[in-house]
């Protein structure tokens, strides 16, 4: 028994003094000057003690202490919190064991990953790391899920699962401590190079970790990386203000850029001009684009500085080609169309408007617009999309186009709810148009015609039926034909009357309620300047065309007919503009027509007598003589010659 506990006391004394060497050891290693380095995780001047249970205590002491430090910098610049988790399959994964972050000896060579921004889920992470993407790491520092449940932590095959408890230890004084290098990976197990997901011997295992030297040697090295960054003190702070300097010159150049460009398509202006040009002296005209960056850059010192290094050749890319506006507009469009895909996958449900037109370069171009309900303000938005050239008109080629346009942005064909355009036999055929062939594939898309267009073709039809009508706005055409022809004309009325005369439109209605009231509103005027014109006009033919217009306009069938007509084309643009209002619906669109129909009715029975004692009162307030009553035309007697008698006779 006393050999046994003599051998026992040799082994316990023989551990006690190889422990004793090992200290010794660890302390002159952490009491060597710093040399001259060529990194920020070089070994730090510090001494701290490496005992396992003092080691937590003198980091959170020295936590505090540069805490204290930080705070009283006035440029102390706090990294915004990182919370963002993906619900997938996840292991921990303990970050102080990757001496890649610490130690440069092992990695000195540098490589840029293929993300812009540095990942903190370890499983992303590719090696070696550079300074930049150590330093984006210690700066976030580790990303904890402490909100997640444990039960919301996925299994292993052994059914179990981690837990937030190993998140704190207890020391041995009965402290607990918070483990702030221990995170989690979102990335399957096989994913990770280092980790562990053994579950069941996790608190033996971070307990071992955490004795073990490499930690204790990391976590120095963490902690006062983290205190030269807080405290702006890292060997290359003077090349990171310049690269930040550098940054914020190119930001605040672009965003200037940016708003020039809004600023230019919002109001429908062209960029480019003839002779493009970026000096600052040059007076000639280089375009919107550039010529309003120029008057920027008298206001502005950083934007004329940036024009100096262009003129004196300082700088190879100044970013203001028509390239890069065609990029930049490209990339606000898209911001753009993104924002209103977002609108619309929130609501779910949509209509979709399209409608095709040739443009002046001779090309058919397919206009796209999405309509769909707000639910949170209860409004009805409409929302353009954008132009999209197309090759043929046919209804199989349009609904290719449409089914790619709306797959390409996100949206299901099957949530739509309906489709508008004009009645077209390619649009709304019956066996081959674009509206049958959407009904086959979603027969919810319940298809509405263009109202306003159906409107245009019933008034244009209802006219040329009429010959009175037809020659009444000809008559309104020639009027405004007689003073357009000349510019010295038109000048003239200019002057003297306060509406512009307006020319007709086949399709827009509303040019022919606004020619209506030009001539209705000014009637002595408008004859005053014929008069006037007869007086200056040498031309017989002109002199002729203007006799003529005066012996129509002083009838009192004119008078009555200006009269009649104002008043149905005033009802007529009403409904068309309530057709075209962003909030029109069903119920609004058939009560306006409802109404219109009701009242051309009562019209006919009583509006024409009506127009004519209003047309009464406006011969008696004009200033030329006209006529209160119609004409009566004598109706011509033909002769009947002798065999129209006999038969008539018989």
């Amino acid at each position: 028994m006393g050999i046994w506990c003599a051998s026992k006391r040799k082994r316990k004394a023989e551990m006690m003094q190889v422990n004793q060497a090992m200290s010794t050891s660890m302390m002159k290693f952490l009491n060597k000057t710093s040399t001259s380095t060529t990194t920020d995780l070089d070994e730090p001047n510090i001494k701290m003690d490496l005992n396992e249970g003092n080691l937590s205590n003198n980091i959170s002491k020295y936590n505090e202490e540069m805490t204290k430090e930080v705070e009283t910098k006035s440029d102390l610049e706090t990294s915004p919190p990182i919370n963002t988790f993906e619900n997938k399959e996840i292991t921990l994964y303990v970050n102080s064991n990757i001496n890649n972050i610490c130690d440069l000896e092992m990695h000195k060579q540098e490589i840029v990953l293929s993300e812009p921004l540095m990942s903190l889920d370890p499983g992303k992470w590719v090696f070696p790391l550079s300074g930049s993407q150590r330093h984006d790491l210690v700066q976030h520092g580790p990303q904890q899920m402490l909100e997640i449940c444990d039960e919301n932590y996925p299994l292993d095959n052994n059914k179990r699962h981690f837990s937030n408890f190993h998140y704190t230890r207890k020391l041995s004084n009965r402290e607990t401590q918070h483990r702030r290098w221990l995170f989690f990976s979102n990335l399957q197990t096989q994913m990770i190079r280092e980790g562990c997901c053994d579950w069941k011997h996790l608190s033996t295992i971070l307990q071992r970790h955490e004795k073990s030297q490499e930690h204790m040697v990391c976590m120095i090295k963490w902690v006062e990386f983290d205190k030269r960054i807080k405290l702006g003190k890292k060997i290359d702070r003077e090349n990171e203000k310049r690269i930040c300097e550098s940054q914020k010159h190119w930001y605040n150049l672009f965003k200037k850029l940016i708003n020039v460009i809004n600023f230019l398509a919002s109001h429908n202006l062209s960029f480019r001009g003839h002779r493009e040009s970026i000096k600052l002296d040059d007076s000639n005209n280089s375009g919107n684009f550039i010529d309003l960056l120029k008057l920027l850059s008298k206001y502005d010192h950083s934007l004329q500085n940036h024009f100096q290094l262009i003129n004196e050749k300082k700088l190879a890319q100044h970013y203001l080609s028509h390239d890069i506006q065609n990029e930049l507009i490209k990339l606000m469009s898209k911001k753009v169309i993104e924002e209103i895909i977002i609108k619309v996958k929130l609501v779910k449900y949509y209509a979709f408007m399209l409608d095709c037109t040739r443009d002046i370069s001779r090309v058919e171009q397919m206009s796209i617009i999405l309509r769909f309900c707000n639910t949170s303000t209860g409004d009805i938005e409409e929302h353009f999309i954008g132009f999209i050239a197309v090759d043929s008109t046919t209804g199989e080629h349009l609904t290719n186009i449409i089914l790619h346009e709306l797959k390409s942005n996100g949206l299901d064909i099957q949530d739509c709810r309906g489709q508008g355009f004009d009645n077209g036999a390619n649009m709304v055929g019956i066996n081959k148009g674009v509206k049958t062939r959407i009904l086959n594939i979603n027969p919810k898309a319940f298809f509405a015609p263009c109202g306003c267009h159906s409107w245009n073709l019933i008034l244009v039809d209802a006219v040329k039926s009429s010959i009175t009508a037809k020659t009444f706005f000809g008559f309104i055409q020639k009027i405004y034909l007689l003073f357009s022809k000349s510019s010295k004309r038109w000048d003239l009325i200019k002057d003297k009357l306060k509406l512009t005369l307006k020319s007709l439109s086949e399709t827009r209605w509303e040019s022919r309620i606004a020619a209506v009231k030009a001539i209705l509103f000014q009637f002595d005027d408008i004859i005053d300047c014929i008069n006037i014109l007869k007086m200056q006009i040498v031309d017989a033919e002109t002199l002729c065309d203007c006799e003529a217009i005066l012996k129509e306009m002083l009838t009192f069938e004119f008078i009555v007919a200006i009269h009649v007509w104002y008043e149905i084309l005033l009802r007529v643009n009403n409904i068309s503009k309530i057709w075209q209002s962003v909030q029109v619906n069903l119920k609004m669109a058939v009560d306006s027509l409802n109404n219109f129909c009701n009242w051309i009715q009562e019209y006919r029975d009583i509006g024409f007598n009506k127009s004519i004692i209003e047309s009464r009162q406006f011969i008696e307030k004009s200033s030329y003589e006209i006529e209160l009553n119609f004409k009566n035309k004598r109706i011509a007697k033909k002769k009947k010659c002798l065999v129209m008698n006999t038969l008539m006779n018989l």
